[in-house]
């Protein structure tokens, strides 16, 4: 899996639309159209960015290595469907470039299938490689959460020291990224019914360039698949797995 989540209210959000460089840079010629089309222009600018960057973390897991993330080589295209009230929820679709997978073979180029929800707060992105609806033998869970903005600094060093194993601590750099995962093990530990002690979330590095996290229950791999993300104010994950319940 992979999501990504855009937090609209810091200030380099807003008017990137009109940014004709950046534009450019990032996004197709029939992406820049759609962008320009929209009613709202940066809110449809970072569906698509956050889509991109959801769709390169899925391929990372997916390839021998995480391949050059040129942005405009990831292409989108959406149909709205019916969302709710206070989120409008479209199906999009990322067409990933062709790269080498772990096994060495050429792959032709991939499309994943992407979820957008959005609000008048952020926009959060997740999907997977494949339509795999939830079941008693596949599930997926996702979630996000505003920053707590009475929490002091320190309160939150104090969470890491207790709650995170020295393997998980050398990669959480920041307090966003200590709170995502604090989010993500409770919202996993109440899932599968265990405590959140028991959960591991261990993101490697490999010529000193992260990789994606994965997760250990027990301290052995627990056949869960765990993405992380977070922008200014907000943090988001998701999770999937088979076989439990």
């Amino acid at each position: 899996m992979g999501n990504d989540i855009v937090d609209l209210s810091t200030a380099g959000t807003r008017g990137k639309s009109r940014d004709t460089r950046f534009l450019k840079r990032v996004f197709t010629a029939a992406e820049q159209q759609s962008i320009r089309a929209a009613e709202n222009p940066d809110l449809v600018l970072w569906t698509f960015w956050a889509a991109k960057e959801s769709a390169y973390k899925i391929l990372s897991k997916l390839r021998s290595s995480p391949p050059i993330f040129a942005y405009r080589s990831f292409t989108c295209e959406w149909t709205p469907r019916h969302g709710q009230h206070t989120a409008v929820i479209r199906q999009l679709h990322v067409t990933c470039p062709a790269v080498h997978a772990r096994n060495g073979h050429a792959c032709a180029p991939l499309r994943v299938d992407i979820h957008v929800a959005t609000d008048t707060h952020c926009v959060h992105t997740y999907g997977t490689p494949n339509r795999c609806p939830e079941s008693s033998a596949y599930w997926t869970m996702v979630g996000k959460k505003r920053l707590d903005q009475s929490a002091k600094a320190s309160c939150v060093a104090a969470q890491m020291l207790r709650g995170f194993s020295d393997a998980e601590r050398c990669s959480i750099q920041s307090r966003a990224s200590t709170e995502v995962r604090i989010a993500a093990k409770a919202a996993l530990a109440r899932r599968l019914n265990m405590e959140a002690g028991r959960l591991q979330i261990i993101r490697p590095t490999r010529n000193k360039k992260p990789q994606p996290p994965y997760l250990l229950v027990d301290g052995a791999p627990g056949g869960i698949d765990i993405s992380l993300s977070h922008h200014g104010e907000w943090v988001a994950w998701c999770c999937s797995g088979a076989g439990l319940p």
